[in-house]
């Protein structure tokens, strides 16, 4: 399990953490800076981190972190790259969303060459949490506060409506999908976990804090709860866990939010 610290003011790394909770190696960059810091798996077991302009790689035999592409300006805007979500495919390419300023997915080849996959065109607005389907399909869920719907596209690059605006309580800041084929949200406003099916249809699956929500309360449980930092932390807000990733296996789903992983 790999972790990212950047609450904390100054401090950005990665942690990965054993089957125990123990803290056994910390990773970071002279580059990395303040922001989002997303990280995926490639087939062939390196990590990739998303930061502050540039995507950074570790492969298995690796001590440290190297820096793997630069991402690009908007040449019409002038906006450098956000970070959003960050997802690759089984040949290796990466796929990361650009919410807030660029409204876009950017696609990065193996040898580090970066391209424009999705935009406006295909129906993005602050696209944030993204994920892949076994046909090709991505999904990419905006952040707008006006627009939350999450959008097909296909591997032609065209995007279709999935979820309209409305069905989703607050924007999901992750997605991913299930043994079964159900594409899970994360929605880290409003602290709810969605199961849509093929057609779109969304059952509400779990929310996080609210366990009187539950048919069966003792379902989540927290695998990881990291002491606090010695310096202040922002608050979590009212419900005190804020949902920022998911993670899907055959044991069921960890939700990680600030300084908590669980599990449902």
């Amino acid at each position: 399990l790999y972790t990212v610290d950047t609450w904390v003011p100054q401090v950005f790394e990665i942690r990965e953490v054993d089957e125990s909770g123990r803290v056994v190696a910390v990773y970071t960059h002279p580059d990395f800076g303040s922001g989002n810091i997303e990280i995926v798996f490639g087939p062939d077991n390196t990590l990739y981190i998303a930061n502050s302009g540039h995507v950074y790689r570790k492969g298995p035999d690796d001590t440290g972190l190297t820096q793997f592409c630069s991402l690009p300006i908007n040449p019409s805007t002038g906006h450098p790259a956000g970070i959003g979500d960050l997802e690759v495919d089984s040949s290796g390419i990466l796929y990361l969303a650009d919410p807030y300023l660029n409204h876009r997915i950017y696609r990065i080849f193996p040898d580090g060459s970066v391209d424009v996959y999705a935009d406006q065109a295909a129906g993005l607005n602050e696209p944030f949490g993204i994920a892949l389907d076994s046909r090709g399909n991505l999904f990419a869920c905006n952040a707008n506060g006006s627009n939350r719907a999450v959008i097909k596209i296909l591997p032609s690059g065209q995007g279709q409506v999935f979820v309209p605006h409305g069905q989703l309580s607050s924007s999901a800041h992750d997605l991913a999908f299930d043994s079964q084929g159900y594409l899970v949200a994360a929605c880290r406003n409003s602290h709810d976990l969605y199961r849509i099916d093929s057609q779109g249809n969304i059952t509400d699956l779990v929310q996080i804090q609210d366990q009187s929500r539950l048919s069966d309360p003792a379902s989540v449980t927290v695998i990881r709860d990291w002491p606090a930092s010695p310096e202040p932390v922002p608050a979590a807000g009212p419900k005190g866990f804020v949902l920022s990733g998911l993670a899907l296996a055959a044991l069921g789903i960890a939700a990680l939010g600030r300084r908590k992983c669980r599990q449902c």
